[in-house]
């Protein structure tokens, strides 16, 4: 641990698999462990978010249908401070000069 505490947290899922067992575990494993304030220094990264605008969906949509319950809870409580992101994967390109 680090020598002021823990300063992030940093989940990272993918829009394009359905959430594993282990997946929906983490989040409950982690608050048992450190305590329901460990969400203060949470941030849950998505992947694939250019997936989603394919199908005209958004990050809404998507807890909505295919987020464990707990994540799902976080996100639209106010009392739960998580941050969520979505990355796009399109157009993203590697320059070799």
């Amino acid at each position: 641990m680090a020598k002021d505490g823990i300063h992030a947290i940093i989940l990272v899922y993918s829009v394009r698999t359905r959430f594993s067992e282990e997946e929906q575990a983490t989040f409950l494993t982690i608050q048992a462990l450190f305590g329901h304030k460990i969400v203060d220094y949470m941030l849950v990264v998505f992947t694939g978010g250019d997936d989603l605008e394919a199908n005209e969906e958004t990050l809404d949509d998507y807890l909505d249908s295919n987020c464990p319950q707990a994540l799902q809870v976080s996100y639209y409580d106010k009392h739960f401070p998580i941050s969520f992101l979505m990355f796009t994967n399109a157009n993203c390109y590697y320059d070799e000069k």
